[in-house]
Order: structure tokens, then C-alpha cells, then sequence
């Protein structure tokens, strides 16, 4: 099959580019040509084709998409950029999907998509009990989550042969320097959080392919039971594992925060993706930093002190705190 991969440079995309090459797929990448993505491309250009554009550009569409059997569609604006900036989220998710859609459907031969949605769009789930399912009601709440709940409308109604696959939470397998993203405090620490890693993704996505009964269907896409854990521990044994050591509750918000445990049974049954456990995740990311851990180690002190700094909810405790003291 001749693959096109949109966003295929980025976490998940790279990921799904890699099975792809795996499995004997021809690969056309097409993204953004921003210098990080010239550099990830340099990897990979002499085993595959690589087309910049841009998925607002219908003349660069327009010859991406040209002489491909499957899209794989993974671009978009994630969060929090996502709600940071809404005009470009709309832009990009919802209207570069219907432009994708539209040309999609007038060329020739006609591709099939699969398109990468996520479980945010079921919204707020604390409250209900686990797991969700695929044919739970939907409610997308944030401006990223509203754009993924768009797009699966589109794609329904465009007459294509589709995949949907609605993604749990799924973090890079590599931290550079130890490096963490402050948005990890908008987790609640009794948030269920369901973990896949983007090589599982990656093998959902390829092996829907070859699945006659996965067309026209919505899977849920999550690492199974052994990635299960409520946030506090997602979060405490990765720091914990590093050198950093895990922070305390006050440093993490009310939420909410649009994760949860799912059922994957239908997904795993009919794609057979679930390979990485959490642990092997976190045994990875140890492995990855190498003797940056010792030096994470000596500078945990600094490194505590800074990465509660970029959290609002313990700056607000410790003011709170010297309050009552006073």
C-alpha cells in the first residue's frame, strides 16, 4: 500500500511512519518544514518520500494526497496550545480536515483514511465508573476536544472509508534532559489515567489497515489493564524512576482533566496493538536519559524546587500556608 502520513513527524506520527516502513508500506510523510522536522526527517528521507506543506494549503494537499491508497490523518493542534490559541485549533483540526476530506474524495483513486480522535472528547468522567466505552455519549468541553468531536462528524458524513481511533494519553518515550511539562499539574492526583505507548499506537493504526472488519468503525485505543493507574502513580513512579522523586498532592489542580480507564477489548481483538506495559515505559525513559539520572539525582534539589514553581496550584498552597501562619 502507498501511505500518506499526515503529521508525520511528531510523536505518534514518527511512530506510525516506522511500523509502516515495518510492515512494507510505501510512505509519503508530509508536515511542516520548521528546522526540528528537517532534522527528525534526515532519519528517514532515503525510505521514504517527504512532501512539506501545510494542511491549510489546498495545492499542497492537493499533491500529497495524489496516487495514495490509505491517509493516515495524525496533524493537529494539541494541548495546551490548543486552548491557548483557538482560532488556530479550528483552523487547523476542523478546517484542514474538511479541506483533507474534500480532496480526498475527488481524487483518483479515492484513499481510505484513518484518522487519530481522542478519548478527551468524552469530557469529564471522574464521577462515572469505569471503563469507557466507544459507545459512551460524547462531550467535548474544551476547544481540542471540540475540534476532535467535529472532525469524527465530518469524516462520518463524508462518504469515505474510515477509521477512527480515539486515543489515550500518550507521552514521548524520550525527556531530553528530565525536562517536564508543567501541564502535568492540571492532573488530578485521583484522575484515572489509561497509558499506550505511541509504538502500540503506531501498530493500532498500520495493522487497521489490513482489517476488513475495522472499516467504517471507532476503536478505543489504550495500553490495556496494565497501563491503568490513577495519576498520582502515573506520575509519582515516572518521577520517582528519574531521580526526581515524586511531588507532593497540593502541587496538582481540581482538574478537570479528560482522561479515564477504557475498554479496548473490540480494539485489541480485532488490531492486536497492547505490547508496552506502563512499567516498560518507565524502564524505557530511564534508560533513555543514561548518566543524565546521576546528574537529575545530584540537582533533584533545584530541579523540585523549579518544577514547583511552574505550578500555580503549589504556589498557591505555600501562600495559603504562609497566611495561616501569620
Amino acid at each position: 500500500m502507498k501511505v500518506l502520513v499526515t503529521g508525520a513527524l511528531g510523536n505518534v506520527g514518527s511512530n506510525v511512519t516506522l511500523e509502516l516502513l515495518r510492515q512494507g508500506h510505501q510512505v509519503t510523510c508530509f508536515d511542516l518544514e520548521t528546522p526540528a522536522n528537517v532534522k527528525k526527517a534526515k532519519q528517514v528521507d532515503h525510505k521514504v518520500e517527504i512532501q512539506w506543506g501545510n494542511l491549510t494549503d489546498r495545492a499542497s494537499v492537493e499533491r500529497a494526497v495524489k496516487g495514495h491508497d490509505v491517509v493516515m490523518h495524525i496533524a493537529g493542534i494539541l494541548p495546551p496550545l490548543s486552548e491557548a490559541k483557538p482560532d488556530l485549533t479550528k483552523k487547523v483540526n476542523v478546517e484542514g480536515t474538511q479541506l483533507l476530506l474534500d480532496v480526498m474524495a475527488h481524487a483518483n483513486p479515492v484513499p481510505r483514511l484513518i484518522f487519530t480522535s481522542s478519548i478527551s472528547i468524552f469530557g469529564d468522567t471522574l464521577a462515572l465508573p469505569p471503563p469507557r466505552k466507544v459507545t459512551d455519549p460524547i462531550h467535548p468541553t474544551d476547544h481540542y476536544s471540540q475540534s476532535k468531536a467535529t472532525c469524527e462528524d465530518l469524516i462520518q458524513k463524508s462518504g469515505l472509508k474510515f477509521v477512527i481511533c480515539r486515543l489515550s494519553a500518550t507521552p514521548p518515550v524520550s525527556m531530553g534532559g528530565g525536562e517536564m511539562d508543567p501541564y502535568m499539574f492540571e492532573m488530578p492526583v485521583n484522575l484515572r489515567v489509561e497509558y499506550v505507548h505511541p509504538g502500540d499506537v503506531a501498530r493500532a493504526l498500520v495493522n487497521a489497515i489490513s482489517c476488513d472488519d475495522a472499516w467504517g468503525k471507532t476503536f478505543l485505543i489504550g495500553g490495556g489493564p496494565r497501563c491503568q493507574l490513577m495519576a498520582k502513580d502515573f506520575l509519582g513512579r515516572l518521577l520517582d524512576a528519574i531521580g526526581i522523586g515524586a511531588l507532593p498532592d497540593e502541587a496538582y489542580g481540581p482538574g478537570p482533566y479528560y482522561l479515564d480507564w477504557l475498554d479496548t477489548t473490540e480494539s485489541q481483538r480485532m488490531l492486536k496493538f497492547q505490547q508496552v506495559t506502563y512499567d516498560d515505559y518507565v524502564q524505557s525513559m530511564v534508560k533513555g536519559l543514561g548518566a543524565k539520572r546521576y546528574i537529575i539525582k545530584l540537582m533533584r534539589p533545584m530541579i523540585r524546587k523549579k518544577l514547583l514553581k511552574s505550578s500555580k496550584y503549589w504556589q498557591a498552597f505555600q501562600a495559603n500556608q504562609k497566611e495561616a501562619r501569620k
